[in-house]
């Protein structure tokens, strides 16, 4: 689990300038790409918090196999550790995985790719029912 805020703030640095997969229009439609406005940011929000409603419905009566922490906030081994029932590593806890500045030529080179259509548009209202 992750602070929602941060999670979606996440999501949408990483897939502002990123191909629109069919897996994400599958899964929402014209929301595919989060950064797109408040709306896409929203569904991306709520498939967030149903999903983690849904897990934790399902290992409600399975506490013995259920964790739930949020590695970005954890800062040590312990815990996830004594759920599993492991030694604790001789390593340091990961590090977080920031996401890499977008590079200024990506906006160019996705509408040029899609110009020559070698890459499909964003979805647009009613494309994907």
């Amino acid at each position: 689990m992750r602070e929602e805020n941060r999670w979606i703030d996440s999501c949408v640095k990483f897939f502002r300038h990123r191909r629109v997969r069919p897996m994400r229009v599958w899964m929402f439609g014209q929301h595919a790409n989060p950064a797109r406005d408040a709306a896409s940011r929203q569904a991306w929000l709520d498939a967030y918090r149903a999903h983690n409603a849904a897990v934790r419905e399902f290992f409600a009566t399975r506490q013995h196999q259920y964790f739930e922490f949020d590695p970005t906030s954890e800062g040590g081994w312990d815990r996830l550790c004594a759920f599993l029932g492991a030694p604790i590593p001789g390593r340091p806890w990961p590090h977080a995985n920031p996401t890499k500045p977008d590079r200024p030529w990506r906006p160019a080179w996705r509408r040029l790719k899609q110009s020559l259509g070698v890459e499909a548009r964003e979805p647009v209202d009613g494309d994907a029912d």
